[in-house]
């Protein structure tokens, strides 16, 4: 069993004497070997075939020592604690056997350690001046110590984190400082110096490192009814489907058109469902995801989700060519919408058309529709009807889709063009014929 003691006073002074008169500062055969020294996780590890091994942590100041006590360690093994020593400045540990002199162990001061700061725009880790992060490392609350220079950050964003860094200790096998040498400050008339062997350095003061965690995503909603998207503008946006990734503008997605006209790739405000599932077939389930960009100071946001079954067009073969009056224009189990013009009887046979009422027939679902490609979209419900003027409508094309339900997130369906409007001429009204003249003979 290893006994530890201390030695002071009297005692300790005759063992220093004893041991330091009888053998010379060079050729002295080492009762201790360096080689029987190991370093490591906060310790020294000594092994010795004496019957004692004495250890001493010593202040040296101008190369100079003063022991006042050894700590004995008895056993043939000592192992020394080196926790409570201050790893801002050099520390020494002096060595003694039974029949040899001391030989000191140098601690070498660590560096103080920097701030650690994190930018996440760019992805760049920053501890104090340290140019190579080997020389740190990290841990969390529960883990062991990790080289910083494998921290992953974004890991910790889902969450957020407080993780600690340090420089990591240099511990090692000592090794001889030929450049300096030590001399016993209690000797007055006698000089012996005294080897000193590098050992390293001790870790550095902890310092907490914050995390930051992921702000939730930015408001992402669908309109069912109107097939838009709505979300901030310039957003990062991707579709997901069947297991993959989609940037909008790339292979098999799209772009997605920003309020106001423009198409910009990776952006929505007021983005058009046809337009979002470009490339895709009807049926096929994605998913549209936003979030805000990273800041230096600010991860990027959790990712807003959107599914989207990709609806169904109506096939153009199921619809009539023109729009007559009274003329049902589309028929079948979707969609069912007759048109009919307005007739309006004037004086003399005039008769004219100031309007096109277009009704939904079927008894169930709703139906859009709208006459030009950027006109007023309208929802029809069973039996319901929209009246759309003359002016600024005659001659454009009329467009069907099936209406969508808020309630069931069904989206309306495709535009399918089912024919032109194209409204009756006026009929002018009838020349009036002369009355018989009554003027007297």
């Amino acid at each position: 069993m290893r006994i530890k003691r201390v030695l002071q006073g009297t005692a300790l002074a005759a063992l220093a004497a004893a041991a330091w008169m009888g053998a010379g500062s060079t050729d002295v055969s080492a009762a201790v070997d360096v080689d029987d020294i190991w370093v490591g996780e906060g310790e020294i590890g000594i092994t010795s075939n004496d019957a004692e091994i004495m250890v001493s942590i010593v202040q040296v100041k101008n190369n100079q020592f003063q022991i006042k006590n050894w700590d004995v360690y008895e056993g043939g093994e000592a192992i020394v604690d080196l926790s409570k020593l201050n790893n801002a400045k050099d520390n020494y540990v002096a060595v003694l056997t039974d029949d040899n002199k001391p030989f000191f162990l140098k601690i070498a001061k660590t560096d103080k350690p920097g701030k650690a700061t994190y930018n996440y725009k760019t992805g760049t880790l920053t501890f104090g001046t340290l140019t190579d992060l080997d020389k740190a490392e990290y841990r969390t609350v529960n883990s062991g110590w990790n080289g910083a220079s494998d921290l992953d950050v974004s890991r910790y964003n889902y969450q957020g984190a407080s993780l600690y860094m340090r420089i990591r200790e240099t511990l090692k096998r000592p090794v001889l400082n030929t450049a300096e040498k030590l001399d016993d400050k209690s000797t007055k008339n006698t000089t012996e110096d005294y080897a000193v062997y590098d050992i390293g350095s001790l870790a550095s003061k902890e310092v907490k490192f914050n995390v930051a965690k992921q702000a939730n995503g930015p408001s992402l909603s669908g309109d069912y009814v109107k097939n838009t998207i709505k979300s901030k503008d310039g957003l990062p946006a991707r579709v997901v489907y069947n297991g993959s990734f989609y940037d909008f503008g790339g292979e098999n997605g799209a772009q997605i058109a920003v309020s106001g006209g423009a198409v910009t790739s990776k952006s929505s405000k007021t983005a058009d469902l046809e337009a979002i599932t470009k490339g895709f077939k009807p049926g096929d389930k994605i998913v549209l995801e936003v979030r805000t960009d990273a800041t230096d100071k600010k991860p990027a946001s959790k990712w807003s989700r959107l599914e989207i079954v990709v609806p169904s067009q109506i096939a153009a073969s199921a619809i009539a060519s023109t729009v007559t009056n009274g003329a049902i224009v589309t028929s079948g189990d979707a969609i069912k919408v007759s048109a009919a013009f307005t007739e309006k009887s004037g004086k003399n046979g005039a008769k004219s058309y100031p309007d096109v009422v277009i009704k939904n027939d079927a008894s169930k679902g709703n139906v859009d529709v709208k006459i030009g490609e950027t006109g007023k979209v309208s929802t029809l419900k069973p039996s319901k009807t929209v009246k759309y003027k003359k002016t600024g409508t005659d001659g454009n094309k009329l467009y069907v889709r099936v209406g969508g339900d808020k309630a069931d997130k069904k989206w309306a369906g495709a535009w399918t063009e089912i024919g032109q409007v194209t409204f009756p001429k006026d009929v002018a009204a009838a020349t009036p014929t002369p009355a018989p003249s009554t003027a007297a003979k």
